[in-house]
């Protein structure tokens, strides 16, 4: 090889080195925004808008969760330094699926700037994933109220919610607003499909029809026995028909008021204890009126008739007045309630110690509150206290009322959407019933013992329900439940065990 080769090719590989160590800075400078952004925020961690563009850069990649994660280090770093720091934080949180979380950091963000309707838009966003409904509308007029570019996204998500919730003709309303005020637009255009997607509904229009039909298996069945020791269970097992049908009507229907009547009616046919057939119509009513921001007032009222094997049987008549308080965004809502009941059987027992016509008057709350783990699902736990009085007389044997009592409950109740449109529902209740008087049941059957058991009657009593519905078209569900009840008793005839596992099938125009 000549020397003149030689020096040209040592030329050339020096050349190339001088291009490789040249582009070597800049093959190691990142390319991605946010990994520049974290090498220069790593090199500078007291500049705060460099923490501020990473946050800010984090959200525009789609990383929502980390770029809340920024805008919370942010604010404890330099408080105060961005007044928009907790909104910027609670839209992050809610892009990422947190909305309990988003739901507190935006609720900051208004404690701030109450004139902040982007805030007040994301937070009735939130409050509507988390099941608030009527909460997340009022966050929402607020939000129209407060930024007329706000107010047609705002009256969509409200028209939207109104459907959702079954009143259709103040949603459509809301929709028809929404295409007023951004008629070329985008909001329009959703609202236009919206309605397009739904039947039109004559004005005033407020008669909600439903029917149902199933079939249940009862290891156990009882209705006050039906014998002519009531209370004590049968202990017979019977599989039974059951169908039913109403019709509710809302003449009131207002953000700030509500009135709603009805009437139902329920029957049931067993195979072969048609001894225990039972017919019933209830009509009821409830009106409910918003006092303050966070406080409603609602009155319940029912009267029903019951006819065992199509002889009159039970009438009931009662009142409910409640009070509901809206705690907070995640303390949930808090229902206060008293209640008086009269109960007027209409066969006569063959001893007065044994009527039970009464007076029955109690009290109780219970707290609701949703959960995050999927939107629409919430829990609620309850206490209520109950006195039942009756009418009874003491008998020839000298004892007194046999079913006057105290009762003390707590209930459980749950509510959780499930994946292909299943919601499941349980609730369990444990009450424990303390009678007032010794029960001449257990001076006729003896309870083992030979004579009064010296211990007034007491029941402990277990019920529990669990139930999945779906629906099968937009005007029927389908229903299969179970239930379990445990009656504990010191007078042994009242003691049992009742199980009952039904499908059912509803039909309903709303």
């Amino acid at each position: 090889m000549s020397g003149g080769t030689r020096l040209g090719r040592w030329l050339l590989a020096g050349l190339l080195g001088a291009l490789v160590c040249a582009a070597a800075p800049a093959a190691a400078e990142p390319s991605d925004p946010v990994q520049r952004l974290e090498a220069a925020l790593a090199e500078h961690p007291d500049d705060p808008d460099l923490l501020w563009a990473l946050a800010r850069e984090l959200r525009a990649a789609g990383r929502s969760g980390e770029a809340a994660e920024a805008f919370a280090r942010f604010e404890a770093r330099f408080p105060g330094r961005r007044p928009d720091a907790a909104f910027e934080r609670g839209r992050a949180l809610y892009e990422a699926g947190r909305y309990a979380e988003a739901l507190a950091a935006l609720e900051r963000a208004l404690a701030r700037d109450g004139s902040d309707a982007a805030a007040q838009l994301y937070r009735g966003l939130a409050l509507r994933r988390l099941g608030r409904r009527e909460a997340a509308d009022r966050a929402l007029r607020a939000a129209a109220s407060l930024d007329p570019d706000v107010a047609p996204e705002a009256l969509l998500l409200r028209g939207l919610g109104r459907l959702e919730s079954g009143d259709r003709r103040t949603g459509e309303e809301l929709l028809r607003e929404a295409i007023e005020l951004d008629p070329g637009g985008e909001v329009a255009d959703r609202a236009r499909r919206l309605l397009r997607g739904r039947p039109r509904q004559a004005p005033g229009r407020s008669l909600e029809l439903y029917a149902e039909g199933g079939f249940e298996y009862d290891s156990n069945v009882t209705l006050d026995s039906g014998t002519d020791l009531p209370g004590p269970s049968t202990d017979r097992r019977d599989a039974r028909w059951l169908w039913a049908g109403g019709v509710s009507w809302r003449p009131i229907r207002r953000d700030d008021a509500s009135l709603t009547l009805g009437y139902r009616f329920d029957q049931t046919e067993h195979d072969e204890l048609d001894g225990f057939d039972q017919q019933s119509h209830l009509v009821f009513g409830s009106g409910a009126w918003r006092a303050a921001e966070r406080i409603a007032l609602r009155l319940d009222a029912f009267g029903s008739t019951s006819h065992l094997d199509s002889d009159p049987y039970l009438m009931r008549a009662g009142l409910r007045p409640n009070l509901l308080v809206e705690l907070g965004p995640r303390a949930g809502l808090l229902r206060a309630f008293v209640e008086g009941e009269r109960r007027d059987y209409r066969e006569k027992a063959f001893l007065p110690s044994l009527e039970r016509d009464a007076f029955v008057v109690g009290a109780g709350f219970e707290h609701f509150l949703t959960l995050p783990w999927r939107a629409g699902s919430w829990s609620a736990l309850g206490l209520r206290y109950a006195r039942t009085d009756t009418e009874a007389k003491r008998d020839l044997f000298g004892l007194a009322a046999a079913f006057d009592h105290d009762l003390w409950e707590a209930s459980w109740r749950l509510r959780v959407p499930l994946p292909w449109k299943v919601e499941a529902s349980t609730t369990l209740t444990l009450g424990y019933e303390r009678y007032a008087h010794h029960n001449v049941i257990d001076f006729l059957t003896d309870n083992g013992v030979g004579t009064v058991d010296p211990d007034k009657r007491s029941d402990f009593v277990v019920d529990a329900r669990l139930a999945l519905a779906r629906p099968l078209t937009r005007w029927s569900d389908l229903e299969l439940s179970f239930r379990r009840i445990e009656r504990h008793s010191n007078v042994d005839l009242y003691a049992y065990d009742r199980d009952v596992l039904g499908v059912n099938l509803r039909l309903h125009t709303y």
